[in-house]
């Protein structure tokens, strides 16, 4: 595994501008959605119904969800804002038609520090256009890449009458949304990748990625304290599972103060970073797309503790050893204790 600075940079970038999301993350109320124009025999209801229930999206008044409505690209990046509890933003808007008073204006500037979107080149966004089924699947793409998520499972949409209308940009995210049943053929034999998603198929899609890309969240388990690092210069005790004993052990490293490795059957690292430096390393990690699995533990004043194993996107889920580790090694991460002294 590849502890390198490079490496480092680009997880401890990730974990102090974005909290883990689980499968929970939006939490249902159980209660039903009732709009005058979804029904029950409709083919996006339940997907109306989760993304409404998990504050996803809304109505658009007078009782309406205007499944055949417009989603535009401002709408989809402040949903995806709103997702990671809409964190401070450290630049302006840079982009020449989205103003600083607008909804969507401290989402736009997150999606773009994180490369998530990138404008038209011409220095507009556009975000008042309708955002098409490609661009759907880029931006969900590089969220998930952002996030750590699995980004392995590619669809095969050469089938597909209108493939060859595909932007270059978008091939491989539509190939992931179409391995992971997120977009799918729109009749006729077409992919359709330059049409508006509308809000119905916007639903669709929001749900599936919830339910097949995010991770479904671990328990953790409370360790009895049978394997214990503590480290008082650094201000934190990691501690493991007494069942765990002889598979985990932490050693200080010799090449960086600010790191104390954790030692496992496949390795990990736990990261203490200088808050004042998240400027720097979030400029190092810019477009890079090193996969990981992490967990923040915590953080003071000073630092933020991140745990992450390297996790390969190109392993083969037909192998059964390999799914193991992988499973194990995700897992792993919720179950170890962690405390800020």
């Amino acid at each position: 595994m590849k502890t390198g600075k490079k490496f480092l940079s680009v997880l401890l970038t990730t974990c102090m501008l974005f909290g883990t999301l689980s499968a929970t993350a939006f939490a249902a109320e159980g209660q039903s959605i009732s709009f005058t124009d979804v029904k029950d025999t409709d083919w996006f209801y339940d997907s109306v119904q989760y993304v409404c229930e998990n504050g996803m999206m809304n109505g658009t008044g007078d009782g309406a969800f205007s499944p055949d409505g417009t989603t535009t690209r401002g709408m989809i990046v402040t949903i995806l804002y709103r997702m990671e509890n809409s964190p401070a933003v450290d630049s302006d808007v840079t982009f020449t038609d989205v103003s600083s008073d607008q909804y969507y204006a401290d989402a736009v500037v997150w999606a773009n520090e994180n490369d998530i979107v990138n404008g038209y080149g011409d220095g507009a966004f556009g975000p008042d256009d309708p955002i098409t089924r490609e661009q759907m699947a880029s931006v969900l793409y590089r969220y998930a890449q952002l996030k750590g998520y699995d980004i392995a499972a590619q669809g095969n949409i050469s089938s597909f009458s209108d493939v060859e209308n595909v932007s270059a940009y978008a091939v491989n995210p539509m190939r992931w949304a179409a391995g992971n049943g997120l977009i799918s053929g729109m009749g006729d034999n077409m992919l359709a990748p330059e049409e508006r998603s509308t809000r119905a198929q916007t639903a669709a899609i929001l749900m599936r990625f919830c339910e097949n890309i995010v991770p479904a969240p671990v328990n953790p388990v409370q360790p009895s304290g049978s394997v214990t690092y503590e480290n008082r210069d650094l201000g934190f005790k990691i501690e493991f599972p007494d069942a765990w004993e002889n598979r985990y052990r932490v050693e200080a490293t010799t090449d960086d103060s600010s790191g104390v490795l954790v030692k496992t059957e496949w390795d990990g690292i736990l990261c203490s970073i200088y808050k004042e430096d998240a400027e720097e390393w979030k400029e190092e990690a810019k477009g890079d797309a090193i996969p990981v699995e992490y967990r923040v533990l915590g953080e003071n004043d000073e630092y933020v503790y991140a745990l992450y194993f390297a996790s390969d996107v190109q392993y083969d889920p037909e192998d059964e050893e390999q799914s193991r580790i992988y499973q194990e090694m995700r897992e792993d991460l919720y179950h170890i204790g962690f405390e800020i002294l």
